[in-house]
């Protein structure tokens, strides 16, 4: 893959996951009441950033569909596809796979076990922490609760932001270093 076409793979990605975070704060700033909520205490800011996700995620979904044409198999493939069809259901096709995996993705999967647990311990408490910390409140019908929620979103904007700045710039070290050493040192970047 060229280097543009990384940019170009990284940058809308990127964008689209900053803006995602930013999405409640920039409701907030164009006149949306960050304090108005649904019956279940759930800010409108919420909903409506989840509904423009929605439709936005379903319309980029059909423009690739339809824009984007898939490559023909050569009949070399076709026959590989023919022979690996499995017929014992789909617990038994699971465990062929994982006894298959290649040697790489038995390596990485440790380190993505930890590393989504970790992502998923973030995600849930993140929110809780700032509103402790910053507005003193653990209680969700408060303001400052809801502005905790703001102020996640600009944090998860601003990391977000830096990650596909950083992988752009990861591209020229990439090529120099290679893909092994690079994500070695990115982990260690990480675990320090």
């Amino acid at each position: 893959m060229s280097d543009s076409a990384r940019v170009r793979a990284v940058v809308p990605l990127g964008l689209a996951q900053t803006l995602a975070y930013l999405a409640p704060v920039a409701l907030v700033w164009f006149g949306m009441d960050r304090n108005m909520v649904d019956a279940n205490n759930i800010p409108l800011t919420v909903k409506v950033s989840f509904f423009i996700g929605a439709v936005l995620s379903v319309v980029t979904i059909f423009y690739s569909i339809l824009s984007v044409r898939e490559l023909p198999l050569t009949p070399q493939q076709v026959a590989e596809i023919q022979e690996k069809k499995r017929s014992g259901g789909f617990l038994r096709d699971i465990w062929v796979a994982i006894r298959e995996m290649p040697s790489t993705m038995r390596q990485l999967w440790w380190m993505s076990l930890f590393q989504w647990f970790g992502f998923m311990c973030y995600w849930i408490y993140v929110h809780h922490a700032i509103a402790r910390g910053l507005f003193d409140t653990s209680d969700p019908n408060t303001d400052g609760f809801r502005s905790a929620g703001l102020v996640n979103g600009e944090n998860g904007a601003f990391y977000n932001f830096v990650a596909f700045l950083s992988a752009i710039a990861m591209i020229p070290l990439e090529r120099r270093y290679g893909a092994k050493v690079l994500h070695a040192a990115c982990l260690i970047a990480g675990g320090v």
